[in-house]
C-alpha cells in the first residue's frame, strides 16, 4: 500500500491532470482501500473468526473497499476539487464537459447530472461482489463490521444520485438516517 502510495505522490502526472482512465481509477482505489479490505479479510481469518476460504478470493475483499473508496470520491467532489485534486476519472468527465471545474456550474447542469450518474454506475458495478463477500461471512460481529459501511455506502449513492447538491457541496446522509440505517 505504501509503495503504491508512493507512486501516486511521486507521480507528476497524476498530481497535474488527475485520474485518467478507469483502470486507473481501481488501481488508486485498489492502493487507497482494496488493499485494506485484502488485510482484514486476513485478519478475520487468522483470528479464527472466519473461514481460511475467505483468504482465497481476495478479488472480492478488493471490491469491498473499491466500493467505498469510489463512494467517498464521489462525495468528496468539490472539497478535492477545491484542493486542486481529480480522482473522478477524466474518461467519465470529459464525456460531459472540457474542465472538470465545469461539473459545478449551473450551466452545465444536466451534464453534471448525467456524468454524476455515470461515475455512480460505475462504482455500483462492485456492489455484487460485496453482497457475495458479505454473504460468506459466518461472524455476526465480522458482518456488522463489515455491512455497516457498505449499507452507509449504498444510502449515500443513493442521496447523491442525480442530486445535483453533491457538486456544490458535501452530500452525506443525517446522523439520525444513519442511525436508522445501521440499527
Amino acid at each position: 500500500m505504501g509503495n503504491g502510495m508512493a507512486d501516486y505522490a511521486k507521480d507528476a502526472v497524476h498530481n497535474t491532470y488527475g485520474v485518467k482512465t478507469l483502470k486507473d481509477f481501481d488501481e488508486y482505489c485498489y492502493y487507497v482501500a482494496g488493499l485494506v479490505g485484502v488485510g482484514l479479510t486476513r485478519l478475520f481469518a487468522e483470528s479464527g473468526l472466519e473461514s481460511s476460504e475467505l483468504v482465497k478470493d481476495t478479488e472480492l475483499s478488493i471490491h469491498m473497499g473499491l466500493f467505498l473508496q469510489k463512494t467517498n470520491i464521489i462525495r468528496d467532489y468539490l472539497e478535492d476539487l477545491l484542493d486542486g485534486r481529480k480522482f473522478w476519472p477524466q474518461v467519465i468527465w470529459s464525456n460531459y464537459v472540457k474542465d472538470f471545474s465545469d461539473l459545478k456550474e449551473p450551466g452545465y447542469k444536466t451534464q453534471a447530472l448525467d456524468c454524476l450518474s455515470s461515475i455512480i454506475l460505475n462504482t455500483l458495478h462492485h456492489a455484487p461482489e460485496c453482497l457475495t463477500y458479505m454473504n460468506k461471512l459466518q461472524n455476526k460481529s465480522i458482518f456488522s463490521f463489515c455491512a455497516i459501511p457498505q449499507v452507509m455506502a449504498i444510502a449515500t449513492l443513493a442521496l447523491m444520485f442525480r442530486n445535483y447538491d453533491t457538486l456544490q457541496k458535501v452530500v452525506k446522509i443525517r446522523r439520525g438516517e444513519s442511525v436508522k440505517v445501521t440499527c
